[in-house]
């Protein structure tokens, strides 16, 4: 990234002389063994556009050499580009140093780099005329070596052509003191340490190397040094010739934010192909556009032709000036069926969906640059959008920028109707109005309408509004903005691939193909719970409803679980279900985001919180959600989300674990067709507390996970104190470990608070066996010993100890378990000394 504003420059060049290189009393370099001191090795880590790889992001290894004592140094252009940041590495210093770009220049392929700290060896330019003969050595490091090497040649040719397809610079020296690839950027100098030229290129066959002479450097460099960009245009760039297509241009690789090539609208991998109206690279160099760039001055307003390949579209713009805009479709010859009848050519398309699967369309695979975001209209969210273009940053402001609006709502239908909400969208200012037609009939229906010539782009707008056939329960608002002459085959396709899921009680989706619905992984049923109404999958066959209690055993309100297999859903993150608790009798409004502190993210990726609003049997709720994936380093997704009826009086609290698309479906629908009987969990509730006992007793357990991803298991929700640590036994980590209880100080210390130690080692399983390891833990003194009991499942083998009324607490076991994974190998037979592990070890 470069941080200066850029600017080129025509202006009058000079040689710096010895004294502006120099700073205070310090001297440079002046013999040929100590040269190495001022010589760099540049690691630039940056993302680009590669014209044959695509977008990549690499680590690239150059040369340089320091100038000056305060640590500016010299490199190419090409060696810094597209840079997010650069090490440095200087002879005599064992860590990297830390450096910056002052200033580049496209066209002489040279850069200014400023490094961390003062008091630099540096190097000197060396003064008289180069001629042919002059003995040189090349430094640097190259093939990324991080070995110094020096190799010596001559000055065969003291003037040559310095056109090429990265740079263009009036005339380079030729040498044959051998360069390869690390050794850009780095110096040509003489026995006496002292800079010829800069290396930037080299022929290995022919032993013909080529570096910028001291002079034709200096003059650019002298620029660089205040901060300013010298002959460019923001881009990096390369020149491309395809001579048998006849295609030639200059390719952009990269973008520097706020130049004047970022201000006109260009983007990685566009393709220049003319400016000030004239042909670019048609040589295969950059000599033209470099040309061009040097007449002018930096806030000159230059015209310029782009094609953009990503959109099949040719651009025209100026910089300084106007912003690319779309001024023609790239001609590609058509396609072809078996009689060699001519067939309409297509875009390639991708499918986009929202988080939670209500919507799916087809848009150009161009259209890479997708958000979600919530549709407000007035103050008021009434539902979501999807949006996707080329360019979002420059769709919402630019009619000439394409791009699709899919905005959903199950909130609109109940305040007014299709044509209300297709006639809201007004452009009138803007474009030419058209007639509001009726949809063709498909699962979806409704009535769309045409803008045209908007703007200068002179772009059409497709609106459509569209409703499910059969139940009207939600409404799907879609914009199509194509610059130019709409193309009918992409209208057609966007909107006939749109599928919406059907509200509240429905059980597929809809689409706005005829009659068609597509097919939906699971089959739904309702459940009628006190906890909730509700549809859920079939295929969530096991399911439990208790009492909802607090930490000390009071009852709150209901709960419903529901899983293909509940134990499996609540210990692993690999089985799908949901959890849902409902109370009645709210007086006031929650505050959400206390209810939302869970700690999900100490072990899942967090994405984003969302609301909506739905009403169901006549009670509105306003629903917030949190978004999480990743969970545990699986694929799975977890769903909480808070419900409070409008009035307040109900509450809601979900959890979702899902596994695929299929439980996203799962939880829009449980989302979209929720409701809490208040007459039913209020007589559930006074069976509860009439039952002859003084509480339900329930527990629900939550995942926990040590920091290094090592341990996992599920605990009590009360036992919220987690904490993650080294499992020291006084000389050191042995392995990690992982304590949880309602509180874990009072755990550590006292045999009334519950909680779990967990710990793993791999070191001492090297000389224990289970047995041997609870031999060593003893509390006849403390606890009541019960017995040793053989423990097995897939993963675990061993056995565990149980130990009861601990310092006389009563009804209370304390369980110390030792096991090895399954296939484990046992310890040697022959004797082996134990440790001495008592009191070392923490309670488990």
């Amino acid at each position: 990234m470069r941080p200066q504003p850029l600017v080129w420059t025509g202006g009058v060049r000079r040689r710096l002389s010895q004294s502006e290189q120099r700073t205070g009393d310090a001297a440079p370099v002046d013999n040929l063994e100590d040269a190495q001191k001022a010589v760099i090795q540049i690691e630039a880590v940056g993302t680009f556009k590669d014209i044959e790889e695509g977008l990549t992001t690499a680590a690239g290894l150059g040369s340089g050499f320091i100038i000056d004592a305060d640590g500016r140094a010299v490199t190419n252009n090409h060696v810094v580009t597209g840079a997010a940041f650069l090490k440095v590495y200087v002879d005599g210093k064992e860590e990297p140093i830390n450096a910056k770009v002052l200033g580049v220049s496209e066209c002489a392929d040279l850069a200014v780099i400023d490094l961390d700290g003062k008091n630099y060896p540096y190097l000197g330019w060396y003064e008289p005329p180069i001629k042919v003969g002059l003995e040189v050595y090349a430094a640097g490091f190259p093939l990324g070596d991080p070995e110094y090497t020096l190799t010596k040649g001559i000055v065969s040719k003291a003037r040559t052509s310095g056109e090429s397809d990265w740079s263009s610079v009036d005339h380079v020296i030729q040498h044959d003191a051998v360069i390869d690839h690390g050794n850009s950027g780095g110096p040509l100098i003489t026995n006496k340490g002292e800079v010829v030229a800069v290396n930037y290129a080299g022929i290995m066959d022919s032993n013909q190397f080529y570096s910028i002479a001291a002079a034709n450097a200096q003059a650019v460099i002298e620029q660089l040094l205040t901060g300013a960009d010298v002959d460019s245009i923001g881009v990096n760039a390369q020149a491309f010739l395809d001579e048998e297509n006849q295609i030639s241009g200059i390719w952009v690789a990269s973008v520097a934010s706020g130049s004047p090539a970022d201000k006109a609208g260009l983007l990685p991998g566009d393709f220049i192909t003319s400016l000030e109206g004239l042909a670019l690279a048609e040589d295969g160099t950059m000599a033209t556009y470099c040309e061009i760039l040097r007449s002018h001055d930096a806030t000159d307003t230059l015209n310029l032709e782009v094609v953009r390949l990503d959109t099949n579209e040719v651009l025209t713009g100026q910089l300084n000036g106007r912003e690319l805009k779309h001024s023609a479709d790239l001609q590609t010859a058509p396609a072809t069926d078996d009689n060699g009848t001519e067939q309409a050519s297509t875009a390639d398309w991708v499918t986009i969906k929202d988080d939670l699967d209500r919507v799916n369309v087809d848009v150009p695979e161009a259209w890479g640059d997708v958000e979600q975001k919530d549709w407000e209209r007035g103050d008021a969210v009434v539902g979501a959008q999807l949006v996707a273009s080329t360019d979002l940053a420059s769709f919402y402001d630019d009619w000439g920028v394409p791009g699709v609006v899919v905005s959903y709502s199950d909130q609109l239908p109940a305040e007014m109707t299709v044509e209300e909400l297709l006639t809201d969208l007004d452009y009138a200012d803007t474009c030419t109005d058209g007639d509001v037609e009726p949809l063709p009939d498909g699962g979806l229906i409704g009535s769309y309408k045409v803008w045209t010539d908007c703007a200068d782009a002179k772009s059409q707008v497709f609106v459509a509004v569209l409703t499910p056939k059969e139940t009207g329960s939600s409404y799907t608002r879609v914009e199509i903005y194509v610059p130019g002459d709409a193309d009918p085959a992409i209208v057609d396709q966007i909107v006939g691939s749109l599928s919406v899921v059907i509200g509240a009680n429905g059980t597929e989706a809809a689409d706005a193909g005829a009659a068609d619905t597509a097919d939906q992984p699971y089959e739904y049923v309702q459940i009628e719970d006190p906890a909730v109404v509700a549809m859920i999958p079939a295929e969530y066959t096991e399911q439990a409803s208790e009492a909802w209690t607090d930490g000390d055993g009071a009852v709150l309100g209901n709960s419903f679980t529901a899983a293909p297999n509940i134990e499996d859903f609540k210990g692993t993150w690999t089985t799908p279900g949901i959890i849902v608790k409902s109370m009645t009798g709210l007086t006031e409004v929650l505050d959400v985001d206390d209810l939302f502190d869970t700690g999900l993210s100490d072990f899942c990726t967090y994405d984003d919180r969302y609301t909506e609003q739905h009403t169901n049997n006549g009670i509105t709720y306003n629903v917030a959600y949190d978004h999480y994936t990743e969970c545990d380093g699986e694929t799975s997704e977890y769903y909480m989300a808070i419900a409070q009826s409008d009035p307040p009086d109900h509450f809601v609290f979900v959890d979702l674990l899902g596994t695929g698309e299929a439980d996203r479906q799962a939880f829009n629908e449980l989302l979209n067709s929720f409701y809490v009987n208040p007459e039913l969990q209020s007589t559930t509730l006074a069976g509860a507390a009439t039952d002859g006992t003084d509480t339900v007793q329930t527990t629900n357990f939550t995942p926990v996970t040590d920091e290094t991803g090592v341990i996992s298991l599920s605990v009590p929700e009360s036992w919220s104190d987690v904490k993650s640590e080294p499992w020291d036994l006084g000389d050191g980590s042995v392995g990690p470990s992982l304590t949880a209880a309602p509180n874990i100080e009072d755990f550590d210390a006292t045999w009334e608070t519950p909680g779990v130690f967990v710990a793993i080692s791999e070191e001492l399983a090297q000389d224990l066996t289970p047995e041997d390891a609870l031999d060593i833990f003893e509390f006849e003194d403390t606890c009541t010993y019960d017995d040793r009991y053989e423990y097995t499942t897939d993963a675990l083998t061993g056995y565990y100890d149980v130990w009861n009324e601990c310092e006389e607490t009563k009804g209370e076991s304390f369980v110390v378990l030792a096991a090895n994974p399954v296939g484990k190998p046992k310890p040697p037979d022959f004797p082996l000394r134990q440790p001495d592990l008592r009191g070392r070890y923490g309670r488990i």
